[in-house]
């Protein structure tokens, strides 16, 4: 084992902030929490935690697009080399889940730059693990700690930058892509990249011809916004879509690990009906087994479809680190989340934009069917979706427990009168109640801000807002 320096100051240092992982990574301010000793010192503690318990595993560096994204990897390769961890630097900037892949693949660990689709003033840090996932709490809880031990000093080495790691993830994408290339003809899509690290690899696989790429090129301030594939940031790829008669529109976040998607209408499809598109392919048409495993804040319709198919389903809290592990644990078809993240079984426990892209080609041109057409064969059959969130923004956190006391009566009080009738409740994540006739509605307090996020999906829109409504009043009576 090769030594690494034990000199360590007082473990409550003043000056040294408190760093802590979120559900994918941590993520701060530049020049603020983020900076190059915060890095080092969490490339230290990786380091520090691959010799205790992964000795010999290689770790990839990679990084985004963001302002000294690379500079701040080069650091953190330079003090994980200089521990003595084998080190493999990306040459090229990669989406983050290229690492996952190549974790996957090579046994290894990655420390990704990345704050994903967070606003351009923040940078971030991502470690990904051998079964080609976000590492799980229990992993960043220990790397936590070990980041309070870090020395003040550390000893760096040069390394080798790896030119080659590109060139393996697009060999992989194009491994789901034979079928998409042999049928796609002359039809076009819209690929709008926000400026991120997913750029390019659509247009390589599918050919410069077919793809019409927006927001392809580095832009570090992201257009001055941050570069999130939701609605409001989409309309330049619903007017091109129209405009050019695309077969359909895709988006990529910041890292490439968000998918959104505009249909041939140039119409956005939120993610609780994207996401039964997959499974009506897989489950119902490739007759494809196992589990169906949603996130607890998306919608009604991929339960029905994997009921249909006969397949199992389970829903898990917010946040795909709880869909991975269940992906790593279990048979598990395929699984997705409010925010866009999509994951199949036979790929990889994470998210990867370009390859949902890809298999959504896949599904609509296997079905000979166009994204409006198959929306609403699938409403047709299961029922209509109209899916909203509304975020209440309060003065202070407030205690996720008030969900859980008889004061949530109140509310379906409320909800009875309106017609809304209970049928059942969930609460492994805020509060989700399920109504006769299949609508929904849930109340999820955030565990880091001040706010109550309220989410409802009814066959209409005038049923989805007065559910929002009458859940929203009754939260802001509840918080006077």
């Amino acid at each position: 084992m090769t030594d690494i320096p034990s000199s360590r100051p007082p473990a409550s240092s003043p000056h040294r902030p408190i760093i802590r992982f979120g559900t994918d990574g941590w993520r701060a301010v530049m020049a603020e929490e983020f900076t190059f000793a915060n890095v080092r010192r969490v490339a230290w503690a990786l380091a520090q935690w691959i010799h205790q318990n992964a000795a010999g595993h290689p770790v990839y560096v990679g990084y985004d697009r963001r302002f000294g994204s690379r500079r701040f990897a080069e650091e953190a390769a330079s003090v994980l080399a200089g521990a003595g961890v084998e080190t493999r630097f990306s040459a090229d900037v990669l989406p983050t889940p290229a690492f996952s892949y190549l974790c996957k693949k090579n046994a290894a660990y990655a420390l990704v730059v990345t704050a994903s689709h967070n606003p351009p003033m923040h940078n971030g840090l991502k470690i990904k693990t051998p079964d080609g996932a976000s590492a799980p709490a229990s992993l960043t809880r220990e790397i936590e700690a070990l980041v309070e031990q870090a020395p003040e000093d550390f000893e760096k080495i040069r390394f080798l930058a790896d030119g080659t790691l590109r060139k393996q993830y697009l060999g992989y994408l194009m491994s789901f892509a034979k079928k998409v290339r042999a049928k796609i003809g002359r039809r076009k899509i819209v690929v709008d990249y926000f400026h991120g690290s997913g750029a390019g690899f659509l247009e390589e696989i599918l050919g410069q011809g077919r793809v019409i790429a927006l927001r392809k090129e580095r832009d570090p301030e992201f257009g001055g916004i941050a570069p999130e594939p939701v609605e409001k940031n989409l309309e330049e790829l619903k007017k091109t879509v129209c405009r050019s008669r695309a077969f359909l529109g895709v988006a990529l976040d910041g890292d490439g690990d968000r998918f959104a998607m505009v249909d041939d209408k140039g119409r956005y499809l939120t993610p609780a009906v994207v996401f039964p598109m997959f499974v009506y392919y897989l489950a119902l048409h490739r007759k494809e087994k196992g589990e169906i495993v949603q996130g607890v804040s998306l919608g009604y319709l991929g339960e029905q479809i994997a009921s249909k198919a006969g397949l199992p389903f389970t829903w898990v809290p917010v946040g795909f680190k709880n869909i991975a592990e269940r992906m790593i644990s279990q048979n598990v078809l395929l699984g997705g989340e409010e925010s866009g993240g999509y994951a199949l079984g036979r790929a990889l426990p994470d998210r990867d934009g370009s390859l949902n892209a890809l298999v959504m080609l896949e599904l609509l041109l296997e079905l000979k069917t166009t994204p409006s057409s198959l929306v609403r064969e699938i409403f047709k059959q299961f029922g209509a979706s109209c899916y909203e969130r509304f975020d209440i923004h309060l003065t202070k956190p407030i205690d996720p427990g008030f969900l859980k006391n008889s004061a949530a009566d109140e509310l379906f009080a409320k909800l009875d009168r309106e017609e809304f009738r209970l049928a059942n409740k969930l609460t492994i994540d805020g509060l989700k109640a399920f109504f006769e006739d299949g609508s929904w509605l849930l109340l999820r307090p955030s565990g880091t801000e001040p706010l109550v996020r309220v989410y409802a999906e009814t066959s209409s829109r005038q049923q989805t807002r007065k559910l929002l409504e009458i859940a929203s009043t009754w939260v802001r009576e509840k918080i006077k």
